[in-house]
C-alpha cells in the first residue's frame, strides 16, 4: 500500500498544513501562556483547529506509513528545534554582547552618538533592530512549536493504529 511518490507529498502536504499567520495573530502566547502547559495538552493536540488538516491527512494512513512520516517528522522537529536555538542566540545574544562590549571599550563614543542631533537617527536604528530581532526569533520559535506539534500528532495517531492492531490480533488470537 505504501506508494514511494505518495509520502513525499504527503510530507509537503503535513508541512504547509500548519500557516504562519495564524499563529502570528495576538494570543495568550505573546504573554508567554502557552496552552500546552494546561492538564489537557493532549486533548488539544488531537482537537485543535490548527491542526485539523494535519489529522485529516494522516487519518486514513497505515502503520508502516505512519512510521515513516513519524521518523521524517522527528528529523524535522530536532533541526527546527536546533535552528530556533541559534536564531535566539545570534539575533539577541550576539547583538547584546557586542552592544555592552562597545559601550565598555568606547564609552565617550557611545555617549556622543546617543546626543542629540544623533540620538534621534539611533533611536529609531535600535527600535527597527529590535523589531526585526523580535519578529525573527518569533518566526523561528513558532516554527519549531509547529514541528513539535506535527511530530507529536503522528506519534499519537501511530500509537492509535498500533494499539487497534494489538486489540485485534488479541480478539482474534
Amino acid at each position: 500500500m505504501t506508494q514511494k511518490a505518495f509520502l513525499p507529498e504527503t510530507w509537503r502536504e503535513l508541512c504547509r498544513s500548519q500557516p504562519l499567520w495564524r499563529e502570528l495573530l495576538p494570543g495568550k502566547s505573546w504573554f508567554g501562556i502557552d496552552p500546552r502547559t494546561y492538564p489537557g495538552r493532549l486533548n488539544q493536540l488531537c482537537e485543535s483547529k490548527k491542526l485539523a488538516k494535519a489529522r485529516a491527512l494522516i487519518a486514513p494512513l497505515g502503520r508502516e506509513d505512519l512510521e515513516h512520516l513519524e521518523r521524517l517528522a522527528e528529523v524535522n522537529r530536532r533541526q527546527a528545534g536546533i535552528v530556533s536555538r541559534h536564531t535566539l542566540i545570534t539575533n539577541v545574544s550576539a547583538p547584546l554582547a557586542l552592544a555592552l562590549g562597545l559601550a565598555q571599550i568606547f564609552p565617550d563614543w557611545v555617549d556622543r552618538i546617543m546626543e542629540p542631533p544623533h540620538e534621534i537617527l539611533w533611536t529609531g536604528a535600535l527600535v527597527a533592530a529590535i523589531a526585526g530581532i523580535l519578529a525573527t526569533v518569533q518566526h523561528a520559535q513558532i516554527r519549531a512549536r509547529q514541528a513539535e506539534d506535527l511530530h507529536d500528532l503522528i506519534v499519537c495517531q501511530l500509537s492509535i493504529v498500533r494499539h487497534e492492531e494489538t486489540k485485534l490480533t488479541a480478539t482474534s488470537a
